[in-house]
């Protein structure tokens, strides 16, 4: 999964006029939906050519995530999607240049300009896929130092048009694919609050839009699984996360008791067969199980995306074993 981002998972995904309309229409044009039917995809290359008399001169390349062109109320336009997973203080700056840039093509690639000088209106939205929330400014004039007022009706704003998935309602989605993939996203983040084990109950999902979640959730165990499914096939998706949470207690459990069986040995000849036995070997076995947890804890950190005090309670760890596994891990000692 190294070689995947959010911008190209969801480049690929979303290349599905369906899915494009269904996510739009859940989002901006719920209350005038756009027509599935009538997308086609768009050269999403941007290129700034200046024109010195009769040469073009290429003076800047850039690439917007996805375009499609369609109609509304008859007359045509293109619909950007830009995909975020962090926070870009310069967002409203780039789609402010990305559709000038388009703006800029069309012109530039206009063969009957200029008695045909008219270009296609170009609206860029914004979805932030990430799990924290959003906290940059979505205006041009909300990112300024401040506009004088006597100058205020001169100011060109420019407006980004945003939404985030957290709080996308999924009862609006027309494609039930993609709201059973959106659910998923929304579920997975909440974890945090929710049981894992009923938290994904009732979602099922095919291998295209498991993968989809998994590359949006950054969960890698969860893209291993998308990656074994058979074409055509459904997966529960909490049966999904079940065998990534079995997965690292496993792993963790057989590390931490190989580790302590070694050290249980080791300790038993230093003190004797039969010392060894009782005391070496059974402090070995704690100090295994201990570090089986240990593991437990530091994979479901990074498997399953969560901090340590959270990745402690879903796996039902308390009283002293907590404490000292909290300890442990904040020092960085590992036993």
């Amino acid at each position: 999964m190294k070689n995947l981002t959010v911008d190209s998972e969801c480049k690929k995904y979303f290349k599905n006029p369906h899915r494009f309309a269904s996510l739009l229409n859940a989002t901006f044009f719920y209350d005038h939906p756009i027509d599935r039917n009538a997308l086609a995809l768009w050269d999403g290359e941007e290129t700034n050519v200046v024109e010195e008399r009769e040469k073009i001169q290429k003076s800047q390349i850039s690439y917007r995530d996805l375009i499609m062109r369609t109609r509304i109320e008859q007359l045509p336009v293109l619909l950007a999607l830009e995909n975020q997973s962090k926070n870009d203080y310069s967002m409203v700056l780039r789609v402010q240049n990305y559709d000038t840039m388009n703006y800029l093509k069309q012109w530039d690639t206009n063969p009957n300009k200029p008695q045909n000088r008219f270009v296609l209106p170009v609206l860029t939205f914004v979805i932030n896929w990430g799990q924290y929330y959003w906290h940059c400014d979505n205006t041009l004039a909300d990112l300024s130092t401040g506009i004088p007022p006597s100058v205020a009706d001169m100011f060109n704003d420019y407006k980004m048009n945003f939404f985030d998935v957290k709080d996308i309602d999924i009862s609006r989605f027309e494609d039930e694919e993609l709201k059973n993939a959106i659910d998923a996203v929304q579920r997975i983040y909440k974890l945090k609050e929710d049981n894992y084990q009923t938290a994904l109950q009732g979602i099922k999902l095919n291998q295209e839009s498991m993968e989809f979640v998994s590359v949006i959730t950054n969960n890698e165990e969860l893209y291993k699984q998308a990656m074994s499914m058979k074409e055509g096939e459904m997966k529960d998706m909490c049966d999904a996360l079940d065998n990534v949470m079995k997965y690292v207690r496993n792993e963790g459990y057989n590390q931490g008791i190989a580790l302590g069986y070694d050290q249980g040995i080791a300790l038993g000849y230093d003190q004797g067969i039969a010392l060894g036995y009782d005391k070496g070997f059974d402090k070995g076995v704690d100090k295994g199980v201990l570090q089986g947890r240990i593991m437990d804890v530091q994979q479901l950190m990074k498997n399953g995306n969560m901090n340590l005090t959270d990745a402690i309670r879903l796996l039902g760890i308390n009283g002293h074993t907590g404490k000292q596994i909290t300890q442990i891990i904040q020092s960085q000692t590992v036993y």
